[in-house]
């Protein structure tokens, strides 16, 4: 409550306080968030060295947002001398069990860099290829790969499509190395290729019906290629009923906007359900939001902390944020009390989903 500023004025002293009193009394699920505090430095200095003690407890406890965050800790040295080997180790655990972004995005920098590991561009091309799904840094990187043919084909065609997908969610370097491409040289190749992917499209290929749902949805004024959301739909529907969770979200936001397709929620819903079963971050995100609203569907906080959890595992940020709301607020979770003489470390489990 101290900590969000629920009910009471917003007070970081009296937000440890009380998240302190309550991992002495058991409550160990709260070491990440006292850690978070002392990062984040908001109203009191900051202690990183104090952060990094209280992820390493939540690491150490199973916590996946602690695992990556001592790991980035260790990469950076930021409150601990800067050590690859122990950064390797929970980065690793965050993005190999937990599925986190961020992790195997940074994974992914370790390998091509030869930072802690032998350089090794092909398991730095794969840990970017992972996180690129929903982290805008590792799909400039991704486009960078395919840029310069490290650890992957060099294809000019396949670099421009991560840069722009980044560049579209704000990531500046992504747009200056959009700036720096040879247009001609371009244009050439991408008319190529979309002849080469409506051959294999139309023979179910899928990664080939995954390009042009992507072409046609966003157009490409430079070559020039018109958006066409109908012909982007046609493709994506395709690729969703192969099961692709990312074709099926694309399919749920036409549905839901009226692009290419009438309007329908039923139809949205549909796709975004079968995108979030399939692990798709965003769709998880936004079924957690309509649970916790009560919006389509009955109002549910246990259900909307099971997407935020499946959301926030793969990395995705403000799923982690709106779990940290209601895990703060014991919204949506189950807090279990000690009985006289349980061991006050002793509950691992005593801050539970009650899904």
């Amino acid at each position: 409550m101290y900590k969000e500023g629920q009910g009471v004025i917003k007070n970081f002293n009296e937000a440890i306080k009380w998240l302190c009193l309550a991992y002495e009394r058991g409550h160990i699920s709260v070491t990440h968030d006292i850690g978070m505090i002392y990062y984040n430095g908001e109203e009191i200095p900051h202690d990183y060295a104090e952060a990094a003690k209280w992820y390493r407890l939540a690491a150490e406890r199973g916590d996946p947002q602690g695992k990556l965050d001592l790991g980035l800790m260790y990469y950076e040295g930021k409150g601990v001398s800067q050590d690859y080997a122990e950064a390797f180790k929970w980065l690793h655990e965050a993005a190999e069990y937990h599925n986190y972004g961020e992790a195997q995005y940074t994974l992914g920098l370790m390998y091509h860099n030869g930072e802690g590991v032998l350089q090794d561009y092909a398991k730095a091309a794969k840990w970017h290829s992972l996180a690129a799904k929903w982290y805008p840094p590792a799909q400039t990187a991704l486009g960078d790969m395919h840029y310069n043919g490290e650890g992957v084909p060099q294809d000019l065609v396949e670099a421009a499509k991560w840069y722009r997908l980044a560049a579209a969610l704000g990531d500046a370097l992504a747009q200056n190395r959009l700036d720096g491409i040879d247009v001609t040289q371009f244009k050439t190749e991408i008319i190529e290729r979309v002849e080469r992917d409506r051959l294999a499209a139309e023979q179910g290929q899928l990664e080939a019906q995954l390009r042009l749902g992507f072409l046609y949805h966003h157009g490409d004024l430079e070559v020039p290629i018109p958006r066409d959301y109908a012909e982007a739909a046609k493709w994506y529907r395709l690729a969703a009923e192969q099961g692709n969770s990312g074709a099926q979200s694309s399919l749920w936001m036409m549905y839901r906007n009226g692009y290419g397709v009438p309007q329908d929620s039923a139809e949205a819903a549909k796709w975004r359900r079968l995108a979030a079963e399939q692990g798709h971050s965003g769709a998880q995100l936004s079924l957690g939001n309509s649970y916790y609203h009560g919006e389509g569907v009955p109002q549910d906080y246990t259900e909307a902390a099971k997407w935020y959890r499946l959301a926030a595992g793969q990395g995705n940020i403000q799923a982690k944020w709106e779990l940290t709301l209601m895990c703060s607020a014991g919204v949506g979770v189950e807090v279990r009390n000690f009985s006289e003489g349980t061991s006050p470390t002793g509950g691992v489990d005593a801050l539970q989903g009650t899904d």
